[in-house]
C-alpha cells in the first residue's frame, strides 16, 4: 500500500506540473500565453516595419556590357522615392576594381557612369554598402546581351535600358 501512494503521488506531480507548463485548469494559462505571443507578435511586426524602409535607397539598373566599347559606358542607377543623402555609401563588386564611394543627394533616379571600365561582364556581383555594410545585391550575373540592361522589376532580369526612367518590366 505504501507503494501505491507513492506512485499515486508521483503522478498527481506530474498532472500537476503538466497543467501548470500548459495553462490547463488554470483560467489565467492560456490567456497569459496568448497575450505572450501577442506580445512577441507585435514587436517582430514593428522591428520589420522599422526596418523595412530603413535602407529606402536600391540599385535599379545595371548596364554592364553596352554597344562597343565599355570604358566610359558602363552604368549603375540607383532609385530611392525619398531623398537620399550618399554619404557613406559604396558601390563593391567582389574586390574586382575599387570601391566607389558615393556623394551628394538626390531623389529618383541616380546614375552613376564610370570613366572606365568597371565592372566585368561575367559572373558580375554588385553591392551597394553604408558604411561597409551591404544593404542590397545585383547578381551574379552574366552580360552577354547587347541593348540590354540588369534591370530590377521585383527580380533581376534583362530587359530594354530605361536609364534615369521607370524599369521596362513588362
Amino acid at each position: 500500500k505504501i507503494w501505491g501512494s507513492h506512485l499515486d503521488c508521483i503522478l498527481e506531480k506530474e498532472v500537476i506540473l503538466s497543467q501548470i507548463f500548459t495553462g490547463e485548469k488554470k483560467k489565467y494559462g492560456m490567456t497569459t500565453m496568448t497575450r505572450f505571443s501577442f506580445v512577441i507578435l507585435t514587436a517582430c511586426l514593428f522591428i520589420i516595419i522599422l526596418t523595412a524602409d530603413s535602407y529606402a535607397l536600391r540599385l535599379n539598373e545595371i548596364e554592364a556590357n553596352p554597344e562597343g566599347e565599355d570604358s566610359g559606358f558602363e552604368w549603375v542607377e540607383l532609385y530611392s522615392e525619398d531623398n537620399v543623402n550618399l554619404e557613406g555609401y559604396s558601390l563593391d563588386h567582389e574586390g574586382r576594381g575599387a570601391i566607389l564611394n558615393l556623394s551628394g543627394s538626390f531623389q529618383g533616379f541616380f546614375v552613376i557612369n564610370f570613366q572606365t571600365q568597371w565592372l566585368r561582364n561575367n559572373n558580375e556581383t554588385i553591392y551597394l554598402k553604408l558604411n561597409g555594410n551591404v544593404v542590397d545585391t545585383a547578381g551574379p550575373f552574366s552580360d552577354n546581351k547587347k541593348e540590354k540592361t540588369y534591370s530590377f522589376c521585383n527580380i533581376w532580369i534583362f530587359t530594354s535600358s530605361t536609364q534615369n526612367g521607370a524599369n521596362a518590366c513588362s
